[in-house]
């Protein structure tokens, strides 16, 4: 499962891509929740996210194959599969945590769109070109890089609120590492990220399926 090793400066690029996307999406997820002129800011990390995103992968002609979306084999599929199982549980698990009925009386409402969208756009970030691009120090490792990397965006994201809000903060670290491993392994066993992308996004559609309005954490 490990890319031939990368020439040294190679691998340096490859450190200082993922360090600089993380720092500016936590930036992002630090200040996104308030207005003028912490927005300026939010959206500078957005910037440098997206710039490091550019110049660490300049050069490179496969861009599908960081993402693990060059391939389709059985093997997939089957990790897909067990993406929603595992996507669903987490999602019921979580319902049941946060008090929230696990079969709500309401239909499906217009935002659960928007949150499954921002879902698969942390696993193209994060199990798919973060931990793509990681593969360089080997398997584990990439692991490890991913998991931490979107624990600490998600941690950072419930740290500053518009409207002082009781968050434990631990415990969000917690979870979301444990999810993010399993969304790793999902990505390192497949060998693609659409499994990853399937889980997330079946998650959040359980979870925010009968939510009318988006919760304050989600536009960060």
């Amino acid at each position: 499962m490990n890319p031939r090793p990368e020439p040294l400066e190679s691998r340096g690029r490859t450190a200082t891509g993922i360090a600089a996307v993380s720092a500016g999406m936590i930036l992002f997820a630090l200040v996104s929740h308030q207005g003028l002129p912490w927005l300026v800011l939010g959206a500078g990390g957005l910037l440098i996210a997206a710039r490091a995103l550019a110049w660490s992968q300049s050069g490179d002609s496969r861009p599908a194959a960081v993402l693990g979306l060059d391939r389709l084999s059985m093997k997939i599929a089957v990790f897909t599969l067990f993406g929603v199982g595992a996507g669903a549980g987490g999602g019921l698990l979580h319902r049941n945590a946060l008090g929230i009925a696990l079969q709500p009386a309401e239909g499906v409402e217009p935002f659960v769109v928007v949150a499954c969208l921002v879902g698969a756009a942390e696993e193209l970030v994060y199990r798919g070109w973060l931990l793509g691009k990681a593969r360089a120090f080997g398997w584990p490792a990439a692991v490890v890089i991913a998991t931490v990397a979107h624990a600490a965006y998600k941690t950072v994201l419930f740290a500053w609120p518009a409207t002082p809000f009781p968050v434990d903060l631990r415990e969000i670290a917690l979870w979301t590492a444990v999810g993010g491993i399993v969304l790793s392994l999902l990505r390192v066993f497949s060998g693609s990220v659409t499994p990853s992308i399937v889980a997330h996004v079946v998650f959040d559609f359980v979870v925010y399926r009968s939510v009318g309005d988006a919760p304050w954490w989600v536009w960060g």
